[in-house]
């Protein structure tokens, strides 16, 4: 009753976007917004597709009726970051921060999130610069208010370059930003793998992989010349130790990770790797850190009498700690975790991770500034266990595996200098783009929503709410009942959106 088809999402997505280009002709720009935004996150969820150019025009069309266009050429060497999310440890906000900070530049810190924490960490980390200053939206503004209140704030502030750090569904940041054409302006490719909005206001797109460079080429239609890349860090929060499940001390640790969705797919693949192993190597201990539904992996420990092999440790805020009193880091499958591979490797921890070869994103050697020395991704299942095991068993295998080298990954003063060198020369990358398996990729995040996550029809709510009947009347039963089945928060969240 609830399964989504390749042909009915592409439908929806044609029908919203059918829509949004009707509102935008009667002047109804904040609806037309809520309509692209929403089809964005509809196309990022399920990845049957990357770029859309007829959006990015509508958005161009869109800011030039309702801002136009600032035409001054800016005087002072002035930065810009551009923030959809404004989130503590997360995404790549405090790595541009410190690397504005570390040049010495002047810059605004222009954050959009209503969620933004005024008294969090990155808040702390501008209000230490004296050059800096920071200007948050209000929350109450709707999307026309927001761009009139954004084109007033960047206008003023008349900055000569701009990092744009979005969401995939930003549409009030691709609307402003493509009233600026005087601003250099770089877009932070973050989610390189799926589908995001940004082509028609950026000037350069920053990536860190070369799969994520294949992505631009191939499936954006991004000119070589416009790729720029810029390998990252993850940032290390000081926590303490919240410790580990009793049951788990004195043995070896292998830890896992992510959100759950990562894991949920392809017939319960990471089910079979983790069962395989505790079947193989009785006295290991699984840990698990994740966010999101936990109950398909609650259910599969219980059913299958995992309870003292794999202990699920919740979603951990001291997760450097995690790392560093563990012996060895699994990545998630059928999709990794980029940050979290980081993470092991930060803290030396032998990486290995299970993919097929037709899953490219999923191959974590691509998330590093140099090689690892150790093969970390393997798309044969009884190598992978081979080499698993292997490394359960020896130490001295562990301590080999892990000595990775100083430069394996950038250091926050690095990464300042790369990020000076990359706007003042813009040299573009000279990877070699491969097939990313567009279709393939697309077909994991079909059967993830189908099976597990049920999060299609709640997309709609978070968008648009209760007015998404008026665009799907066919389907508004099946959505309901899914939203109210799987995602009631969605509607006690955005029952006001009316």
């Amino acid at each position: 009753m609830f399964s989504i088809s390749k042909k009915h999402a592409i439908k929806d997505y044609e029908r919203l976007k059918e829509a949004a280009f009707k509102a935008c002709a009667l002047r109804q720009y904040s609806k037309s917004l809520q309509l692209i935004a929403c089809a964005a996150g509809q196309a990022y969820h399920l990845n049957f597709r990357y770029a859309d150019d007829a959006l990015e025009g509508l958005l161009e069309k869109i800011s030039t009726e309702v801002l136009g266009q600032s035409l001054e050429l800016p005087q002072e060497e002035k930065y810009l970051l551009y923030d959809s999310f404004g989130y503590d440890n997360r995404g790549l906000t405090q790595q541009y921060l410190h690397a504005l900070d570390t040049m010495g530049v002047q810059y605004l810190y222009l954050v959009e999130s209503r969620e933004f924490n005024v008294n969090g960490n990155i808040a702390a980390q501008v209000a230490r610069n004296p050059k800096a200053q920071i200007i948050q939206v209000p929350s109450e503004l709707g999307e026309v208010e927001r761009l009139d209140y954004l084109f007033a704030a960047v206008k003023e502030y008349n900055p000569k370059k701009a990092f744009l750090h979005l969401a995939p569904w930003s549409t009030v940041a691709v609307t402003l930003w493509n009233a600026f054409p005087k601003v250099e302006r770089y877009l932070i490719d973050l989610t390189d793998h799926a589908f995001w909005l940004g082509k028609s206001c950026s000037d350069y797109f920053i990536g860190f992989r070369e799969y994520g460079y294949s992505v631009s080429v191939r499936e954006r239609g991004i000119p070589r010349e416009k790729l720029l890349n810029l390998p990252y860090y993850p940032i290390v929060a000081s926590k303490p130790f919240a410790g580990f499940p009793e049951e788990a001390k004195g043995r070896v640790i292998l830890f896992s990770g992510g959100a759950y969705y990562k894991i949920y797919g392809e017939n319960d693949a990471y089910f079979k790797l983790v069962e395989r192993i505790v079947n193989e190597n009785p006295e290991v201990a699984i840990l698990f850190a994740g966010s999101g539904n936990e109950k398909p992996f609650k259910n599969f420990i219980a059913k299958n009498g995992l309870q003292r092999n794999i202990f699920l440790i919740g979603n951990r805020t001291d997760i450097n700690e995690v790392f560093r009193n563990c012996d060895i880091y699994m990545n998630s499958y059928p999709v990794i975790g980029g940050l979290m591979s980081q993470y092991a490797v930060l803290n030396k921890k032998p990486l290995i991770g299970y993919s097929t070869s037709d899953i490219p994103c999923n191959f974590s050697e691509g998330l590093f500034s140099a090689d690892l020395h150790y093969k970390t991704t393997y798309t044969d299942i009884d190598e992978f266990h081979a080499e698993l095991n292997k490394l359960i068993c020896c130490k001295a295998r562990r301590e080999y595996a892990s000595n990775y080298a100083p430069d394996v990954l950038p250091t926050p003063d690095s990464f300042a200098v790369a990020l000076k060198q990359l706007v003042e020369d813009r040299h573009p990358v000279s990877f070699s783009d491969f097939d990313v398996h567009a279709s393939r990729f697309s077909e994991v995040y079909f059967a993830m929503e189908n099976n597990y996550l049920h999060k299609y029809h709640a997309i709609k709510f978070r968008h648009l709410g209760f007015r998404s009947f008026l665009y799907f009347p066919f389907s508004s039963i099946v959505s309901l009942l899914s939203v109210l089945r799987y995602n009631l928060d969605y509607i006690n969240k955005f029952i006001g959106r009316v």
